[in-house]
């Protein structure tokens, strides 16, 4: 696996805060539905042939900002190490 560069977190940050704001949930099946409107009908955000497919685009909007999160502070925590040692 290669190592992602600041230029492909930051494509990732930027796709994950353009999305449409939310909790999302995987609603009836393969539909994914924004969770703020659900009780209304829900907007569909996405719709797909397999439901643990939907399971994981529902999730995708929660997931990747504290992933994203947990990769700067680890990032953070190596240059941190890598000052010292010099």
């Amino acid at each position: 696996m290669e190592k992602i560069t600041t230029e492909e977190l930051e494509a990732i940050r930027k796709r994950a805060e353009k999305a449409t704001a939310g909790n999302w949930l995987n609603g009836d099946g393969c539909y994914v539905l924004d969770g703020e409107v659900w009780e209304t009908g829900g907007d569909i955000i996405a719709e797909c042939e397999r439901e643990y497919d939907a399971e994981f685009i529902a999730h995708a909007r929660i997931d990747i900002p504290k992933l994203l999160a947990e990769v700067e502070r680890l990032l953070a925590g190596i240059y941190r190490a890598a000052k010292h040692t010099y």
